[in-house]
């Protein structure tokens, strides 16, 4: 198993610095955004930016997965906004998700992760859908074009919020080979926030569901998942930045579940909130690696 970690909380670091911490860490690899800080997508000078960005990465040796995790550089007094399912401003969004594409596509990143957003209050279904089906094509276009897969992310309180919705959009474009799931997964406990299969798909991945009922989810959805984010839970304390133990560290049979599904990309984890530390992360890795050891037999 590879894993990565994302450099959203590594604000006060460069990405040098960044990508050295976790080289001298042990990750296998580094989870970046292209609307973050460190990688400014609407720089000056794009292409200068690009090639500073593949020498890092080519010094440390580093994998590498793409995303789009933060919002404020399209609109910061709207944030999340403007989004695929908005009434306004959807296609500044499928223009962050096209450069990303392109952007993966030189640095060597197979997947770009993305997340449909909300809709408006009372807007209607029905036409929400429409203009996620037009965004998501267009950017489907671009990855086919470079050869990127896209995995969608279902997000609390987004208009695609479970998997279920996943597989309905993946359905809807008819079942394009560029399109995948990115499960993203609770380090506090056996819960995946926002990625419930709602009740066509007969549980949801709550707690109340059980970690082995969460693994066999996992391998159930083996033929879409291209990407895996396991988010972090806030320290215990604000002076005491040690992890929250959480299903990393107590339930191996998720690991598993990827280890038996043949799950090659990388297993990222998406710090928490705030400022991190090297330690942090450290942390994180030990966990993990951890949990990994202790995975049962494959089946």
């Amino acid at each position: 198993m590879r894993f990565a970690y994302g450099i959203n909380g590594f604000a006060d670091h460069r990405l040098t610095e960044v990508l050295a911490v976790l080289v001298d860490l042990g990750y296998d690899g580094v989870a970046l955004a292209l609307d973050h800080d460190h990688i400014a997508a609407y720089t000056d000078d794009p292409v200068t930016h690009v090639a500073a960005i593949i020498a890092c990465l080519d010094e440390v040796g580093l994998a590498v997965v793409v995303g789009t995790d933060t919002y404020g550089p399209l609109d910061s007094r709207r944030a999340p906004a403007p989004t695929l399912v908005g009434a306004d401003g959807a296609e500044r969004r499928v223009d962050m998700l096209c450069r990303t594409v392109r952007f993966a596509a030189e640095i060597g990143s197979p997947v770009v992760s993305f997340r449909s957003g909300a809709s408006e209050k009372r807007a209607d279904p029905d036409v929400s859908w429409d203009r996620l089906l037009i965004g998501s094509a267009a950017v489907l276009d671009e990855a086919a074009v470079h050869g990127i897969t896209l995995g969608l992310e279902p997000e609390p309180g987004a208009f695609v919020d479970t998997v279920e919705g996943y597989l309905e959009l993946h359905r809807r474009l008819g079942g394009p080979e560029h399109l995948g799931l990115t499960l993203g997964l609770d380090a506090g406990g056996a819960s995946a926030p926002g990625v419930g299969f709602g009740p066509g798909f007969e549980a949801g991945f709550g707690a109340e569901a059980g970690v082995e009922c969460a693994a066999d989810r996992i391998r159930c959805l083996a033929p879409h998942l291209v990407d895996v984010r396991i988010a972090e839970p806030g320290p215990p304390g604000r002076r005491h930045p040690v992890r929250t133990p959480g299903v990393i560290d107590d339930h191996p049979s998720v690991l598993s579940a990827l280890h038996d599904i043949g799950y090659a990309g990388l297993i990222g984890v998406e710090p928490p909130p705030g400022p991190v530390s090297p330690e942090t992360a450290r942390s994180s890795l030990r966990a993990l690696r951890a949990a990994a050891g202790r995975t049962p037999a494959r089946r």
